[in-house]
């Protein structure tokens, strides 16, 4: 994977957490994978200052962990820290749709579902389309704060996706529902459209305490 980075708007830094946490959501650095310094300066052509200053970034949003003084790995999510977040998911992101149809513009109730029916079949294309309505869902809303907690949990939950994904029949069962929710943002549907957010997060948290495991052996890295 190539993780380089260029020289342009974005600072260093920012770039460096953009090019991470990549790396981490596409599943190139596993959970509980172990990172040094040194590897991802090799990796991105950085300098030691602007890799400390993305891992303190990346830390915050518990995408890695620190386990000792200079120890750094990708975080590992148990089954607690899954609840937990699909507790909050749950309850924001059923808000957000409701939220959606009240202040979402046609065109933009439009967008979220070209974003769902047009979306290509491969698991990749189904992640990058299913992040991307978070993001349009979250534009339309309208709302910054919304925006700021859930888009940092999204981070966390793209992780969680990419390995749910990869059950046998899940994708098929989350694009139905996704497909669903889509259509009743369409029709202005609010009770329909946060009751379908709250029933497919619920299908997405059992989904995702049956990999619970993946995350239990760090060792192996």
């Amino acid at each position: 994977m190539d993780m380089r980075i260029a020289r342009p708007e974005t600072t260093v830094r920012e770039q460096v957490v953009e090019a991470v946490r990549t790396a981490i959501v596409s599943g190139f650095f596993q959970p509980g994978q172990r990172l040094t310094e040194k590897r991802l300066i090799e990796e991105t052509g950085a300098s030691r200052t602007s890799i400390r200053e993305a891992l303190r970034d990346l830390e915050n949003h518990h995408l890695i962990e620190r386990t000792g003084t200079n120890a750094i790995r990708v975080s590992i999510l148990d089954e607690q820290t899954i609840n937990d977040i699909y507790d909050v998911r749950a309850g924001l992101e059923s808000l957000a749709a409701q939220l959606c149809v009240e202040r979402a513009s046609g065109e933009q109730l439009e967008a979220l579902y070209r974003c769902v029916s047009t979306a290509g079949e491969s698991v990749e294309e189904r992640i990058a389309a299913a992040a991307e309505f978070d993001r349009l869902l979250l534009e339309a809303v309208g709302n910054e704060v919304l925006t700021e907690i859930l888009g940092s949990l999204h981070w966390r939950v793209q992780v969680v996706r990419r390995l749910t994904m990869t059950i046998p029949g899940r994708a098929a069962i989350a694009w139905q529902q996704m497909s669903n929710i889509a259509e009743a943002l369409r029709d202005r549907d609010g009770s329909k459209s946060r009751d379908l957010t709250r029933a497919h997060i619920e299908s997405a948290r059992a989904a995702a305490l049956t990999v619970v495991d993946t995350f239990k052996d760090p060792d192996r890295w």
